[in-house]
């Protein structure tokens, strides 16, 4: 691709000389006469390497010009032509952005050497910018492909999005294959209650036109100065796809492709600044994010099915093991019904609260490996048959170890007999050594125990397993825990 350079001069003679002589250096080049039509030509036909411009000039002088241009068109490089009385000007304008400056009358061989050093200069100052992209395209990669959570993942991907191109406003949205209509998932930057829908219809027709493009559409009002090619101009409306847009916003449509089928659209939009919101870098950047966010969302996708299996392969084997026994039927239900509503009283976040359930569920999953014998005997059990139910922790820690899904609720299967006071089992820990999940599970587990019916006994009242959370406060259960669990029960009764 020629290097483009833009000549701006108010003296013809020099203006034609200029363009000749770059022209034969095999330059693309365009010239004119003041800073205005300069930076009506830069909107127009898209930024230039150079310009090269002189610093006395009616209306806009130089220094003024390069002004405008480093703040709008940072990536321009400026050479300013002077005479020998401006010189100081000159050197001013070197400090203030300018590459370089040309004294006039010119020697050809001089300016020629300027412009080749200056071009020099800028593709070293491109390639740094564009490896520092690249470095921050990689870092959010790795943090994307390392995200299975799909809301954490869509949220992580509209949010990195619109940090990198200084977007105001944005929205994701995934395909329901099923309803053939895309679900809102994500937002930022627009209040919920300001979208007329929540889902549109694949049949829509601005939907249509997404899918008929190989190339992001640009909703915009300056459709002129999308000239790149890397994109399909549409006609702006004041809402498109759901986000409302000012007069002075661009907005940026991109689907989330796998191969050839769109799973996702992720709109963003910002403010017009001389004329274009969006430059070519940042479309680019877009679109590797989105192409990487694709393929995540299919992982992460994978990954939950995956996880969703061995779930569902260990909650059949718990309802083996409650088959086996009628008095520990429904025991793991009541454990996880209980621990969630300890832990949503506690305010803990969902993605907590998710882990509090799954340990509930297979809490007791050890137990499988305990003889039938012992689990449904109607009496109390021997010193022996008791040393060999208190394996059950331990046996169940050993399931699940081979699958890291379940890394994070082992220690709730391994500790849920463990006391605050270091007499559980079947590591003896102390309540410094036990996390907020494990104490959870230590009451709602002991309270599902006092509340059913056991071969021994019947189901304690209300008020005695009431009192006895408050009797073994700060030695079997943690004192704010067991707090949690009776006024739980002070407000709702028995569970």
């Amino acid at each position: 691709m020629k290097v483009k350079i833009l000549v701006i001069d108010d003296e013809s003679e020099i203006r034609n000389l200029l363009k000749e002589v770059l022209l034969t250096e095999g330059y693309e080049v365009e010239v004119t006469s003041n800073g205005e039509e300069a930076i009506e030509l830069i909107k127009q036909i898209g930024p230039f390497d150079i310009v090269l411009t002189d610093i006395k000039m009616p209306n806009m002088d130089g220094i003024e010009l390069m002004k405008n241009i480093r703040k709008n068109w940072p990536d321009i490089a400026i050479i300013i032509m002077t005479g020998y009385a401006d010189i100081n000007s000159a050197r001013i304008a070197i400090k203030q952005g300018a590459y370089d400056y040309i004294r006039k009358p010119f020697n050809i061989s001089e300016m020629m050497t300027s412009i080749e050093n200056t071009l020099k200069r800028l593709r070293l100052s491109r390639e740094n910018a564009r490896l520092r992209e690249l470095v921050s395209i990689f870092e959010i990669s790795k943090v994307i492909s390392a995200t299975f959570d799909q809301q954490e993942l869509l949220n992580l991907v509209l949010n990195s999005a619109m940090l990198q191109t200084g977007s105001s406003k944005g929205v994701l949205y995934l395909y329901d294959e099923e309803n053939k209509e895309f679900v809102l998932e994500a937002l930022s930057g627009i209040k919920r209650d300001d979208l007329k829908q929540k889902k549109l219809s694949s049949s829509q027709s601005d939907i249509k036109e997404i899918f008929s493009a190989n190339v992001p559409c640009v909703v915009t009002l300056h459709s002129e100065h999308y000239q790149h090619g890397k994109v399909k101009c549409l006609k702006k409306k004041e809402q498109f796809l759901n986000i409302p847009l000012e007069k002075n916003e661009d907005l940026i449509c991109l689907p989330l492709r796998v191969k050839d089928k769109i799973i996702g659209i992720m709109n963003v939009a910002r403010e017009v600044v001389e004329g274009m919101a969006y430059s070519e870098g940042d479309i680019e950047l877009l679109h590797i994010l989105v192409s990487q966010a694709a393929i995540s969302l299919q992982n992460a996708k994978l990954f939950s099915d995956l996880e969703q299996t061995y779930v569902d392969v260990i909650r059949s084997l718990t309802l083996i093991l409650e088959a086996k026994s009628p008095y520990t039927r429904g025991h793991s239900e009541g454990v996880t019904r209980y621990a969630t509503r300890i832990a949503r009283k506690l305010g803990m976040k969902e993605e907590e609260i998710k882990l509090i359930k799954q340990g509930g569920i297979f809490h007791d999953i050890g137990k499988i490996g305990i003889k039938e014998s012992i689990l449904s005997k109607p009496s109390g059990l021997t010193k022996e048959e008791y040393d060999i139910v208190k394996e059950h922790p331990v046996i169940g820690d050993g399931i699940l170890k081979p699958i890291s899904f379940f890394d994070k609720i082992r220690p709730m299967v391994r500790s849920h007999h463990e006391r605050i006071d270091g007499k559980g089992y079947p590591d003896g820990l102390t309540g410094k050594d036990m996390s907020i999940f494990i104490r959870i599970m230590v009451v709602a587990d002991s309270y599902d125990a006092m509340a059913s019916d056991r071969p021994y006994r019947k189901r304690l009242s209300k008020k005695k397993i009431i009192e006895e959370l408050e009797r073994n406060s700060g030695t079997q259960f943690d004192a704010d825990i067991a707090r949690t669990m009776i006024k739980i029960l002070e407000e709702n009764g028995r569970l």
